[in-house]
C-alpha cells in the first residue's frame, strides 16, 4: 500500500542496496573476527602437540561456484586430565590433508575444547577470507554507486 502521490520505487532503490551492503559488510567482518579470535587463542592460550586423527574434505557445488573446506578432528592432551578430541574452533586449512600429522595446538586452559591448530604452526592464515573480503568490498562499492545514481535519477524525474 502506498500513500497518494508516493511511489514505492524510491524506497526500493534504497532498501535493496542497503541490504546488499549489510550482507557484504558481514562477509568482510566475519573472516576478520574469526582470524582475530584464532590469534587471540594463540597469544593467550597454552600450546601443546596434538595429532590430526581425521581430515574430511567437504565440497559444496552450485552452477556457478564450487566451495571446498576441510574439517579436521584433532586429539591432544591438555595436561589436566583426559585427552581432548574435537574440531578446531577456527580452521585455516583448506586443501591440505594433515591426517596423521603432529600439529601445534593452542587452547584455552579454562575450556580446552576451544582450540586452534594453525596451518603454519604459529598464526592464522590471511588467505581463507581474502577473496571473500575483496568481493564484498566490490559489492559495497556497487551498492553505494547504485544508491547515488538512482537517487539522482529519481530527483530529476517528474513524479
Amino acid at each position: 500500500m502506498t500513500l497518494p502521490g508516493m511511489s514505492v520505487l524510491p524506497i526500493m532503490f534504497l532498501v535493496v542496496p542497503v541490504i546488499m551492503g549489510m550482507a557484504a559488510l558481514w562477509l568482510i567482518l566475519h573472516p576478520l573476527v574469526q582470524r582475530f579470535r584464532g590469534n587471540a587463542l594463540i597469544r593467550s592460550g597454552r600450546s601443546v602437540q596434538g595429532r590430526v586423527i581425521a581430515s574430511e574434505l567437504h565440497v559444496r557445488a552450485t552452477r556457478e561456484t564450487t566451495r571446498q573446506w576441510r574439517v579436521e578432528t584433532i586429539e591432544f592432551e591438555p595436561g589436566m586430565g583426559a585427552p581432548v578430541r574435537g574440531n578446531p574452533a577456527i580452521s585455516d586449512t583448506t586443501e591440505i590433508d594433515r591426517s596423521g600429522m603432529e600439529v601445534t595446538v593452542f587452547f584455552d586452559p579454562a575450556r580446552p575444547e576451544r582450540f586452534v591448530a594453525p596451518r603454519n604452526q604459529q598464526s592464522m592464515s590471511n588467505r581463507p577470507g581474502l577473496v571473500t573480503i575483496m568481493v564484498a568490498i566490490l559489492v559495497i562499492a556497487f551498492s553505494v554507486f547504485f544508491v547515488v545514481q538512482s537517487q539522482a535519477l529519481i530527483a530529476q524525474s517528474p513524479l
